[in-house]
């Protein structure tokens, strides 16, 4: 059974206010909660309901709060426990705000590592750990890149840079895919539908999954030697009928890659057999599409597209390639020209999004394609977690104050004027802080195409 949760939350009745609190936060980090307020279905038996979560949960938390284990708590645990030593699922002892410094934790608990949030439900360190034990990545370890740095007062930035276009929502929904696919389909291709305005920055978020979760897959399969993925940007044709079109993407195709043999009825297989790209093991190909420009006709070349690459017979000694279409809306006060006044309101941004989930719920089964969440606007709470998370700026007051510069009195803004007003802070540390303690090792110096966009 797949596991369409992230995280199960299992809880006293008395202390539902406050898992309600961080099922929220967990949620807007952009991760599927099982909430018993949110999951149970009205008149149906509820034993079922929790069984049912418990087997399609990636993570269990057990809370124990002032009163303690409730009465289907106890044999709800112990389903976890049974659960977790046949599938390998982690399960969380956490402590509540409400529960007593000397409590212990039941004695088929105690095996295993807990959280505590009795300092309140807003501590930076156990929510950290809390997205660890469901991510499995360790944030101490990341932080260890700057360790250093974070005893001045000054900005250090170095390898962090790609870290910054932190999208919860995206991230989650791209790393449940991706394991599903890799699990279920090894090697078949997978196709990611990246959708939001043209200033909210789709490469920069491509370029941060690349480098962490991609490389992190990578690394795990083939080794640390193989660890630098490829990733090509391809023009995507947008004139002529389909026949046009799949001549002119061939044509794309052939110029990126300095190849002759890709022809349009054999393009696919052509491309699998690159030696260029052969060498690598994970292959990230991208393509913009100008929702503008979008007509009567993408949604047909986008389907032929997929199929495409479904045919050939995918073998383990084929690159696994990663399809990202990015389509780019026009920002609200973007100045069309006359030609695109009347075609962007015919295929304005509901009517594209229809079209990408009708695509996506029929591209066949099982299924190659996942539609990401929408891209939006970032608000200064994001920014001050991103910074205070990686300690760009140890001082609180600089924070603030860089957050001030960023946003002044606006609510939210674009991800390209974040990035923007990274780059003036990379300058900062280009002027201030030593050669030798400003990058990691392999870190591209400011100047350079990775930290900000990837063209």
């Amino acid at each position: 059974m797949p596991d369409n949760y992230d995280i199960f939350l299992s809880h006293h009745s008395s202390d539902k206010a406050q898992i309600e609190q961080l099922a929220c936060w967990l949620r807007d980090q952009g991760f599927k909660v099982w909430f018993d307020k949110w999951s149970l279905i009205p008149g149906r038996p509820w034993q079922e309901g929790i069984e049912e979560g418990l087997s399609q949960s990636r993570t269990i938390a057990v809370f124990i709060g002032a009163s303690g284990l409730g009465q289907w708590e106890v044999p709800e645990m112990r389903a976890a426990l049974d659960q977790a030593a046949r599938q390998k699922k982690p399960v969380v002892p956490i402590f509540l705000p409400d529960c007593p410094e000397n409590a212990e934790l039941p004695l088929f608990l105690r095996a295993y590592t807990w959280i505590d949030f009795r300092s309140g439900l807003d501590n930076p360190d156990a929510r950290q750990r809390l997205l660890w034990a469901i991510t499995g990545e360790n944030p101490y370890q990341q932080r260890e890149l700057i360790a250093d740095a974070s005893a001045s007062t000054q900005p250090f930035l170095g390898d962090i840079v790609y870290k910054m276009c932190n999208r919860g929502p995206q991230e989650n929904d791209f790393l449940r895919f991706f394991r599903t696919r890799l699990r279920e389909n090894p090697r078949q291709p997978h196709f990611y539908f990246l959708h939001g305005s043209d200033d909210e920055c789709h490469e920069s978020l491509i370029e941060r999954l690349a480098r962490t979760r991609i490389k992190k897959y990578v690394e795990q399969t083939c080794g640390a030697q193989y660890a630098d993925v490829q990733s090509k940007l391809i023009s995507w044709p947008i004139r002529g009928d389909l026949e046009t079109r799949q001549e002119d993407l061939a044509l794309n195709f052939m110029k990126t890659f300095d190849s002759d043999d890709l022809m349009p009825n054999e393009l696919i297989s052509g491309l699998c057999h690159l030696a260029v790209l052969r060498k690598h093991p994970c292959v990230i190909l991208r393509h913009n599409l100008d929702a503008a420009r979008w007509d009567a006709s993408q949604e047909r070349f986008i389907r032929w597209y997929i199929k495409a690459w479904l045919q050939p017979e995918w073998t383990a000694d084929l690159p696994q390639f990663l399809i990202f279409l990015n389509i780019i809306y026009p920002r609200r006060h973007h100045r069309f020209s006359a030609a695109l006044m009347f075609t962007w309101p015919r295929f304005g941004q509901k009517t594209i999004s229809k079209q990408l989930c009708r695509i996506h719920t029929s591209s066949g089964e099982p299924d190659p394609c996942q539609l990401l969440p929408e891209l939006k606007m970032v608000t200064p709470f994001d920014v001050s977690d991103w910074f205070s998370y990686y300690r760009i700026y140890p001082d609180e007051w600089q924070r603030k104050e860089k957050i001030a510069l960023i946003f002044g009195n606006q609510e939210r803004c674009s991800m390209s004027d974040v990035e923007k007003h990274l780059k003036m802070i990379i300058d900062e540390c280009t002027a201030n802080v030593p050669r030798t303690s400003r990058f990691a090792p392999g870190v591209r110096e400011p100047g350079g195409s990775r930290y900000i966009r990837n063209t």
